[in-house]
């Protein structure tokens, strides 16, 4: 009985452990605006892909702030070249990796600091 019971405690535990990780470290998203060294780019698109509560609810027009940081690499379509951040066209598309993962709940709710940007289009 001792081992049922350890055997169902272990299983819901590692259950409960693999539930799930709603963590970006990367994503696309189209580029709306920069005011001085953030970009605001709709993010629509990755909370729904991340959509993990099985909601009916699509997110339209949702908007994500990314600090440009002064190691922050702003790339081209072609790699090796460096983009000015107040040269991006609005609703390029973009690929923005984090400089940590961020939980997709909190990608609407505060700031988060890029490692790379670069232009997909």
């Amino acid at each position: 009985m001792k081992h049922t019971l350890l055997g169902v405690v272990l299983t819901c535990s590692i259950l409960a452990g693999c539930g799930g990780d709603n963590r970006v470290s990367s994503f696309e998203a189209l580029f709306e605006q920069i005011t001085g060294n953030v970009l605001s780019v709709n993010c629509s698109e990755v909370i729904n892909s991340n959509n993990y509560k099985n909601e009916n609810v699509i997110d339209i027009g949702r908007s994500c702030d990314i600090d440009i940081t002064d190691s922050t690499r702003i790339l081209g379509k072609d790699v090796s070249q460096t983009v000015d951040p107040n040269n991006i066209p609005k609703d390029a598309k973009i690929k923005i990796i984090l400089e940590t993962p961020v939980d997709v709940d909190e990608l609407t709710k505060a700031s988060h600091p890029a490692k790379e940007i670069q232009l997909l289009n």
